[in-house]
């Protein structure tokens, strides 16, 4: 794992010329159950048994008794709950005087649990966005909650 962690670490440091935000990988760890993955621009999931570096666009969905958490090196977690279904929109890092970080995961049904572990810069943002609502943390660590989208 701590590989992976590194991987993800020099992705966010590695300047991108041209660019003007720079995107990065996420970790996600299955925990239990059926766990899969549909890499962007693929047309197959894929079950993921061991620690899997996921980009912007990919998607995850678990199964009835599936488990997983989706880390990313800057102290967001995300605890992916039985039959839930989710996908990075964005995952990325500002360059320059406009070092923000941005991230945008997209709930479409199921539970997670969201945890931002570090204190945020006034322009970071970090969203999670269900298909009638969104919520946005800004300038706080330590936030966490949970989030439920029936499938009805």
């Amino acid at each position: 794992m701590s590989i992976v962690v590194m991987v993800a670490a020099v992705m966010i440091l590695a300047p991108f010329a041209g660019s003007s935000a720079q995107s990065f990988s996420a970790t996600l760890s299955p925990i239990a159950g059926v766990v899969q993955v549909l890499l962007q621009g693929e047309s197959e999931w894929v079950n993921v048994v061991e620690t899997t570096l996921i980009n912007q666009g990919d998607q995850i969905r678990t199964g009835n008794d599936g488990l997983a958490r989706l880390n990313v090196v800057t102290g967001i977690s995300v605890d992916i709950h039985p039959t839930t279904w989710v996908e990075i929109n964005d995952l990325s890092l500002g360059e320059g005087d406009d070092s923000a970080l941005t991230y945008r995961l997209f709930q479409l049904v199921g539970r997670t649990y969201v945890y931002v572990d570090q204190e945020l810069n006034p322009d970071d943002r970090v969203q999670v966005v269900y298909p009638t609502v969104g919520i946005v943390v800004t300038g706080m660590g330590g936030t966490s909650f949970f989030n439920f989208i029936h499938p009805n």
